[in-house]
């Protein structure tokens, strides 16, 4: 995923932001861009400032944020200055941004559909584009994995739902469930990729953001240098968190693959030779995705059990400094993580060999084997931090 970025619409009739909006909606459907967070910012006649609308349906969309994001957009201040200075000041900026009686539309995207977004936009009133801060994208990308996060879960429930009416359906009612299973089944899928990438670019964002911090921390003493210290451990918690809802998405979108493989080897097993030809090219295509994915997630795997060494390195080092039960206990957490280690790799090694129809035989083993390499890092940070 690219660099995010915002645009800024500032109309002078209310109704062309909202309009530009559902424009936007539509293209985001038709898969011409891509959204991560957008917000429609309306104000009254009286001065009154209102979010009428935004993308993160998980928590209501902050004011301060609102009129901080728009200050920044506009060359007013950083968002930073505008947290710092409190409500007050980030409605201040928005009374500066808006005329009574107008609209504003932010939304932010990946650099690659600021153009489209922007051709489509500057008809409609004032059009600013605005890089983002690492702090800055690092928000619109949180809000973006929440609100694709809640899209997913909708459709499993939806899914599940239409899978049991499917079951129950006479058979002249089949064909129009199975219809609305396989519809589901794509958007799913599509959710779910659209979650790994955000999760991967906000990923990245926190790396950068770790590495940039842990080289301020070689040039800082005292008080700085433990509020460093604090940003650090934040950021690798973030990190962690952020890697096993990655390899999380990827087992889900696994085991959906895997059961709609099944699916298809049973009605291909009872179908005519011609059906069951067609039904062959679905499972081919299947097989593909599932390879895919499985490489997605030797990356992912093999991405945390690096990390997790990395953190046992850290405590051990910290622990050097310490008492000698410490150390030596420490070493067993070690010798613990190793073991571990070694399963993770050994059924990483097992899936490569294994035809990946056979996934559902090796998920259960997946998920105990990275979990319990995960929590034995959390069981040492607990006892020695």
């Amino acid at each position: 995923m690219d660099r995010v970025e915002m645009v800024v619409l500032v109309t002078e009739a209310r109704d062309n932001a909202h309009e530009a909006l559902r424009e936007l909606k539509r293209l985001d459907r038709a898969g011409w861009i891509d959204l991560t967070y957008y917000a429609l910012i309306d104000k009254d006649a009286g001065g009154g400032v209102h979010v009428q609308e935004a993308s993160d349906p998980v928590e209501t969309v902050s004011l301060v944020a609102v009129g901080a994001n728009a200050g920044a957009a506009l060359g007013k201040s950083t968002a930073s200055e505008s947290a710092q200075a409190g409500p007050d000041q980030s409605v201040q900026e928005l009374d500066d941004v808006l005329p009574p009686g107008k609209s504003a539309l932010m939304v932010v995207l990946e650099e690659r559909y600021a153009e489209r977004v922007v051709e489509e936009l500057e008809t409609r009133g004032r059009t600013i584009r605005k890089p983002l801060n690492r702090t800055e994208r690092e928000a619109a990308l949180r809000a973006s994995v929440e609100r694709v996060k809640t899209n997913v879960r909708w459709l499993e429930d939806l899914l599940h739902g239409e899978l049991d009416k499917a079951e129950r359906a006479a058979a002249s009612e089949k064909e129009k469930f199975e219809a609305t299973v396989a519809a589901g089944r794509a958007e799913l899928g599509a959710e779910r990729e659209n979650l790994q990438a955000r999760l991967k670019a906000l990923g990245a964002e926190l790396e950068a953001d770790l590495l940039e911090t842990r080289q301020r921390l070689q040039t800082e003493r005292g008080a700085a240098r433990v509020a460093i210290e604090s940003r650090i451990d934040s950021l690798e918690s973030a990190i962690v968190e952020y890697n096993e809802s990655l390899a999380t998405s990827i087992m889900d979108h696994m085991d959906s693959l895997a059961s709609h493989a099944l699916d298809l080897q049973a009605k291909a097993a009872r179908a005519s030779a011609d059906t069951a030809k067609a039904i062959e090219e679905q499972l081919h295509e299947l097989q593909v995705r599932m390879r895919k994915h499985r490489a997605e997630l030797t990356a992912t795997l093999g991405s945390s059990a690096v990390r997790a060494r990395q953190c046992m390195d850290h405590l051990r080092v910290e622990a050097a400094l310490g008492k000698a039960e410490m150390r030596q206990a420490l070493q067993e957490h070690m010798k613990k993580l190793e073991e571990r280690h070694e399963v993770l790799k050994a059924d990483l090694r097992r899936l490569e060999k294994e035809d990946t129809r056979a996934w559902h035989e090796l998920a259960t083993g997946f998920r105990n084997s990275w979990r319990a390499l995960s929590e034995s890092v959390d069981q040492a940070k607990r006892q020695y931090r």
